[in-house]
């Protein structure tokens, strides 16, 4: 679905960016011009852990929060 809407801009945010990658379609290549993919940052510590994976990863528009 979110493939073919490209109408819409659809925003995902999560907490588990570590499984990012097993939970990507075959085709999503570099992303989706319409996905934007958000990871949560709770603290300084979960920012360390977090963030560098989270910037690795094959993502077109991306958000903090």
């Amino acid at each position: 679905m979110i493939r073919e809407r490209t109408d819409i801009d659809f925003l995902i945010l999560t907490k588990r960016i570590d499984r990012f990658l097993v939970s990507l379609p075959e085709d999503w290549g570099e992303g989706y011009d319409n996905v934007n993919i958000g990871c949560t940052v709770e603290n300084q510590e979960l920012a360390d852990h977090r963030l560098p994976l989270f910037l690795s990863y094959p993502i077109k528009r991306w958000f903090i929060a």
